[in-house]
């Protein structure tokens, strides 16, 4: 019965491999951000002749 128990234990927090996956994925949407923006900027500065 305790190694049942001893298997079923449960873990909580976030470990360091789920605080990197966060840390990729946010770094992953400000670059995609980035790179719309740079796209759509100069647009907005150049006057037409």
């Amino acid at each position: 019965m305790r190694e049942l128990l001893k298997r079923q234990r449960v873990e909580t927090g976030a470990s360091a491999v789920e605080y990197g996956l966060l840390i990729a994925f946010v770094a992953a949407i400000i670059a995609g951000s980035v790179a719309v923006l740079g796209a759509l900027l100069p647009g907005l500065y150049t006057v037409p002749f």
